[in-house]
C-alpha cells in the first residue's frame, strides 16, 4: 500500500467519524453532550481538509522518470560497442 492509498483510507475513516458525531449530535438531548459531539465533528472535518490537501499535493507532483528508474540513459549507451558486429564472425 502506498502513501496516497493510506491517506485515502484515513480520509474515509475521518469522514465516517464525522457522520457518526453528526448523527449523535442530532439524537442526544443533553446540551453538553451535543456540544461535545459538535466539537468532535468539527475536529474531524479539519483533519479531513488537511488530508485532502496532502493527497492533492502528492498527486500533483509525480516523480520524474529518471529519478524513478534510477539510471541515466547515457551510461548504458556509452557501453555499447558499435564497431563490433556479429557479421564479422
Amino acid at each position: 500500500m502506498n502513501t496516497v492509498d493510506l491517506l485515502y483510507d484515513v480520509l474515509q475513516d475521518k469522514l465516517a467519524n464525522q457522520r457518526f458525531y453528526n448523527e449523535a449530535m442530532l439524537v442526544v438531548i443533553n446540551p453538553s453532550a451535543r456540544e461535545l459531539f459538535k466539537k468532535l465533528r468539527d475536529e474531524e472535518e479539519q483533519h479531513s481538509i488537511v488530508l485532502q490537501q496532502e493527497i492533492l499535493a502528492i498527486e500533483a507532483k509525480p516523480f520524474p522518470i529518471n529519478k524513478f528508474l534510477g539510471f541515466k540513459k547515457e551510461k548504458y549507451i556509452s557501453n555499447i560497442d558499435i564497431n563490433n558486429s556479429s557479421e564479422d564472425s
